[in-house]
């Protein structure tokens, strides 16, 4: 599972749920506690404002939300821009090299974009919390959240994910094989939880559709650096090219399911 994603999605939902008063009183402070958060040593949000005045600078998550709530937002919307922006599968493996984003709405209007930059802050650091992670935003009406069917993106999902697993089984490639087994099973799981950053939604929101695909696309999120699903190579030109296809449309359905999961409806 991308790191960068994951935090956004954990702050997507954490603050719609606590915008739409699901989760206490105080917002929630994930710094210390979440996972998404790990290896984050500072987080910050810059919201711009005019060229003559400085942007609102809040230092901490719990901050942020209060503050946005003031300004009137209900919502945190993950949004994954498509067409020649669509972040490449080759090169997510680099900080910063994803252009995924969140969309602040009122009451259904957009209203700000959030765009997230990750630096290494303290690359020795003993507690490996390296990263001094910025949200940049910026006042929007342009960009409108992307609402996607929870049972299509599921069907689009697994789908994917099937054709994947025959891949690799008739490749030989057992253990990569086996991965995308245990994403199936998460799909028809009754209870399932992600394998990685199982705390990316709060427990007091999204229901059983919405955690059905978070769970499987963590699971099917096979793409990254050396090692990772983008890593292989093939002899065969047939085979190269089934593995072009099959990936590039894992990796579109695995996007669409976190959308869907996340911009789905709050119910539990």
């Amino acid at each position: 599972m991308h790191g960068e994603l994951a935090q956004l999605i954990a702050i997507s939902a954490h603050g719609s749920a606590w915008l739409a008063g699901r989760s206490g009183d105080a917002p929630p402070g994930l710094e210390q506690a979440n996972s998404t958060f790990q290896y984050v040593r500072q987080v910050q949000f810059e919201l711009e404002r005019s060229l003559l005045r400085k942007p609102v600078v809040q230092s901490d998550l719990v901050g942020w939300l209060a503050e946005a709530r003031r300004r009137g937002v209900t919502r945190l919307w993950l949004a994954v821009p498509g067409g020649s922006e669509f972040p490449d599968r080759h090169l997510i493996s680099f900080a910063g090299t994803a252009t995924w984003f969140a969309v602040a709405t009122a009451n259904d209007r957009p209203i700000e974009v959030w765009r997230p930059s990750w630096a290494v802050g303290d690359p020795d650091a003993p507690d490996r919390r390296i990263w001094d992670v910025t949200y940049r935003g910026r006042r929007s009406t342009e960009i409108a959240p992307a609402h996607v069917n929870p049972a299509a993106a599921m069907d689009r999902l697994t789908a994917a994910i099937r054709d994947a697993e025959s891949f690799a089984t008739a490749e030989g490639m057992d253990e990569w094989a086996a991965i995308f087994g245990a994403a199936l099973r998460l799909a028809d799981a009754t209870d399932p939880v992600p394998p990685y950053h199982p705390d990316m939604f709060p427990p007091t929101a999204f229901g059983r559709s919405a955690r059905h695909l978070l769970a499987t696309a963590t699971r099917a999120f096979v793409f990254g650096g050396m090692g990772s699903w983008n890593d292989l190579g093939f002899e065969s030109a047939d085979s190269n090219s089934a593995y072009e296809r099959i990936s590039a449309a894992l990796y579109d359905a695995v996007l669409q399911a976190f959308i869907a999961a996340v911009n789905g409806p709050l119910d539990r």
